[in-house]
């Protein structure tokens, strides 16, 4: 039943997600919204400073699961992660809070490029209410038009490695 109220969410987020979409390439992209796995944090980190070497401004959002109580986590992220943590973040029906939204919802980005590898109920609902005019994946989007551009990570390839082809791929979009 909780599990319905979630998925009622995404559905209302992206139907009414109205965005431009616009394909950049890695030169016009300026401001890049990251959304990754929490697991991955050591695999974001070098992707995240390859882009700042470029002169990107970069933000990181992920998710940190939901534990079981007495339980804390023990991430080594930065405060410049947004780290949403379920234990503290959902509301009685399993949502997350609307405070969390409306910071989304006041973030300045360009491009968002979503490494994320698993499914994600909640990151796929900040996912679907972006603004960007350039939305990236590297998974099988859920939702038709999620992404304007998708590079599939393959299982044997590390994040870096599918972050370096979609750099390629990017440098050559006119």
């Amino acid at each position: 039943m909780l599990e319905r109220f979630i998925q009622k969410n995404i559905e209302s987020g992206f139907k009414n997600n109205k965005r431009e979409h616009q394909f950049l390439n890695f030169d016009g992209m300026k401001n890049v919204l990251i959304l990754f796995d929490s697991k991955d944090w050591k695999d974001v980190q070098p992707i995240i400073a390859d882009l700042e070497q470029n002169g990107k401004n970069v933000l990181a959002w992920t998710v940190l699961p939901k534990l079981a109580k007495g339980e804390t986590h023990s991430t080594d992220l930065p405060e410049t992660v947004k780290a949403v943590d379920l234990n503290k973040e959902l509301n009685w029906m399993r949502v997350l809070r609307p405070e969390v939204f409306n910071e989304f919802a006041n973030l300045r980005y360009d491009t968002l490029i979503d490494l994320s590898t698993q499914e994600n109920k909640y990151i796929l609902s900040l996912l679907v209410r972006n603004k960007s005019r350039f939305c990236i994946g590297i998974t099988e989007a859920e939702y038709e038009k999620l992404y304007d551009f998708t590079l599939f990570h393959e299982n044997d390839k590390t994040l870096a490695e599918t972050y370096e082809q979609l750099k390629i791929y990017l440098a050559h979009i006119q």
